[in-house]
């Protein structure tokens, strides 16, 4: 029973063997569990290692050991550690648009949209949207929520005029009589996939 943590004589196995028996205080319980989760060898090998021996000392004792001792230990063989698991490896990004390879298409005559993110699966859209000053958008309504953060210039939605930094949410049902930027803007948008391309068919994510 080795680990480049510690030497022969550094193991903590009588300790270990307290741990598992439920013989420790409140401190020594804690020493050892710091133990187990910074040592992954330790947290299964050597932990399941002293179950076992544990075991075989029970079944080979002469003298039959306290009844609840016994069906502590027996009910802790083969159970799951309750020691927290090493926290997981980060998990990569899945999408990555960088501003140097984006392409701007032109949407309504003064915007231009350069797509970031689609999955028609969630039905999902994320995209820049880049206005130029005084440009406008039809009236239209939302059967899904849409969500705009403005990056530059101004935007004007319904009553509300939005300027860098701001956000607003529609809800689905939201009809937008009055879209419009004065001095330009360029915007954050998430919104339905499915809803971009009914209502500007072949300008949408492909």
């Amino acid at each position: 029973m080795t680990n480049n943590s510690w030497s022969e004589e550094e193991q903590p196995w009588e300790t270990l063997l307290g741990y598992l028996l439920e013989t420790l205080d409140a401190d020594e319980r804690r020493a050892i569990e710091n133990h187990l989760v910074d040592n992954p060898w330790l947290r299964t090998e050597g932990l399941e290692t002293m179950r076992q021996l544990a075991t075989q000392i029970l079944e080979s004792c002469a003298a039959e050991p306290p009844a609840k001792l016994r069906a502590r230990l027996m009910s802790t063989i083969g159970q799951p550690s309750t020691i927290p698991p090493s926290p997981p490896e980060a998990i990569p990004y899945s999408t990555l648009s960088r501003a140097r390879d984006g392409a701007w298409i032109p949407w309504q005559p003064g915007w231009m949209t350069r797509l970031l993110y689609h999955n028609p699966a969630e039905d999902l859209i994320v995209a820049l949207v880049r206005a130029e000053p005084g440009a406008s958008l039809p009236p239209h309504r939302h059967q899904i929520a849409e969500e705009v953060f403005v990056l530059e210039g101004d935007l004007t939605v319904g009553e509300e005029r939005l300027g860098p930094g701001d956000y607003i949410r529609s809800e689905a049902g939201t009809t937008h009589t009055h879209n419009f930027t004065t001095t330009g803007c360029t915007i954050l948008v998430r919104r339905s996939l499915s809803e971009c391309r009914a209502e500007y068919p072949g300008k949408g994510a492909q």
